[in-house]
């Protein structure tokens, strides 16, 4: 499901910019200086072409993108999972009309899930300064080339406005990325344990959800046959470790494939999750060890596999992994979402691993089962219309302070000070894993690419920007300023 921003149009801007809460008065009167254009504006140059390219890298938001998302309002789900049916008991009857055993009893396992909360504001404007042109020449007809963002699934879009021309749907870009980055990084390592009472709230990310470890919601009680399957590679080089990597992934997909199988939750949609740069240096490799797997004795000495197999196919192999993004498995094709939500670390952060090197995680994700017909994982929002609709019936009818936009996935409100404004924006999402037993990861790969690639996070060390945040104001004369240019 898409989302998209649908209550801002421009005449929901200009209502915006009018709605007035007498009662509010948390805006610190302070506005921005930072504006498209007028005086010091950030894009009133004039003279530049109307073409604007831009090179605001957006994350590969592989699982965030493929996530189908629902509403709610249940805030502590209940999820029981039948783990198992005890053993007979009794003994066998020694006569023809003695006792038979006792069939076993079923064992249950309920699971839960908890929102996260999450908050973000645009930055303060004065209504009475927007709009403003510094000259005839401040250009109001740029054009951006390449968007600064898609608006993927929890991310607001501001639909057709113009952020080169209109500061509050520039403001609402800029809100709308930040959620984006947030909430493609949480995806994968949120925790509640970073809670900040109830203000600031972070949902059990997929480094959580694919865990062993489960446990009852009620009781405690531990439950093994609902923990996920975890490998982990021990900072393993991805082309050269033992086993090699084909085996490993193999025996993850086929463990999981065989519950899948015989727990009568067939066909399952498997889908790998790793990082990019993991995806080209295991596909560079992939082919070799999957033509040849198996083909010598573990016991003997290495035998060169010249003659054993054609370097052209193995190259048609990669390249065709590479371009429909799958690993061949059992001669399935595996498809394969891109993440770079997914932590990695380097020698930064990490004392395994050397100048140039990273290591991350795979994950194997089952996001439906039965043909499609059962979504296994998936996202949920609380829906704020409900609230919102007792306010528009409430006494006083403050409903046109609070508004709800993308289906109710963001509640909007905005704090006021006479002429001073700033919009808040408030998400509540979580991810629900149905099946963590159908879910699995390798842990702690290491690969080592010529080249890393830009990332979109601002804490990465392969991020990069540059450039200004203002213009600097033309100084003129005139005979008020006594001389002085101004």
């Amino acid at each position: 499901m898409t989302l998209t921003l649908d209550r801002f149009s421009p005449a929901d801007l200009r209502e915006l910019a009018t709605l007035m809460d007498k009662g509010q008065k948390t805006a610190t009167g302070t506005p921005t200086t930072y504006l498209l254009h007028g005086n010091g504006g950030l894009l009133a140059t004039p003279g530049v072409d109307r073409a604007l390219f831009s090179t605001v890298v957006k994350p590969d938001l592989g699982v965030l993108s493929a996530l189908p998302w629902y509403s709610t309002d249940l805030t502590n789900p209940l999820f029981s999972i039948i783990t198992g049916v005890r053993d007979d008991t009794g003994t066998e009857r020694s006569t023809d009309c003695g006792d038979c055993l006792v069939a076993g009893i079923k064992k249950v396992c309920t699971q839960t899930a908890v929102f996260g909360k999450f908050c973000r504001e645009t930055r303060e404007f004065n209504v009475n300064t927007l709009g403003a042109r510094m000259h005839r020449h401040d250009p109001d007809d740029l054009r951006l080339v390449n968007p600064l963002f898609d608006g993927m699934n929890v991310t607001p879009n501001i639909g057709n406005l113009n952020p080169l021309a209109n500061d509050i749907a520039q403001a609402l870009v800029e809100v709308a990325i930040s959620f984006q980055r947030l909430l493609a990084q949480q995806l994968w390592t949120g925790d509640p344990a970073n809670n900040v009472g109830t203000a600031y709230m972070e949902f059990p990310g997929l480094d959580i959800l694919v865990s062993t470890g489960k446990v009852d919601a009620l009781t405690n009680t531990s439950c093994p046959s609902v923990n996920s399957d975890i490998k982990d590679y021990a900072y393993q080089d991805v082309c050269e470790g033992t086993p090699s990597i084909v085996e490993v992934l193999t025996y993850l997909y086929r463990y999981l494939a065989k519950n899948a199988r015989t727990m009568q939750l067939d066909p399952v949609d498997f889908r790998f999750t790793m990082r990019e740069e993991l995806f080209y240096e295991l596909t560079s490799c992939w082919p070799c060890s999957y033509i040849t797997f198996r083909c010598f004795n573990r016991d003997t000495a290495f035998i060169d596999p010249m003659g054993t197999y054609n370097a052209a196919d193995m190259v048609q192999m990669r390249d065709a992994m590479r371009n429909g993004r799958y690993l061949l498995i059992d001669g399935k094709q595996i498809p394969v979402l891109l993440d770079d939500g997914i932590p990695e670390d380097s020698s930064d952060n990490n004392g395994n691993l050397q100048d140039g090197e990273f290591s991350s995680d795979i994950y194997l994700l089952p996001f439906s089962a039965m043909g499609g017909t059962v979504p296994t994982l998936y996202g949920e929002y609380f829906d704020y219309r409900i609230g919102h609709g007792w306010l528009n019936q409430a006494p006083g009818a403050i409903g046109a302070d609070h508004f709800e936009t993308d289906n109710g996935m963001y509640a909007w409100t905005f704090s006021r000070i006479n002429n001073c404004i700033l919009w808040l924006a408030e998400i509540q999402p979580r991810v629900i894993l149905r099946t963590p037993f159908l879910a699995g990861k390798l842990q702690n790969v290491k690969y080592e690419p010529l080249q890393h690639t830009r990332q979109p996070f601002p804490d990465d060390g392969y991020f990069t920007d540059g450039g200004r945040v203002t213009t600097t104001a033309p100084s003129y004369y005139s005979e008020w300023s006594r001389g002085q240019s101004q």
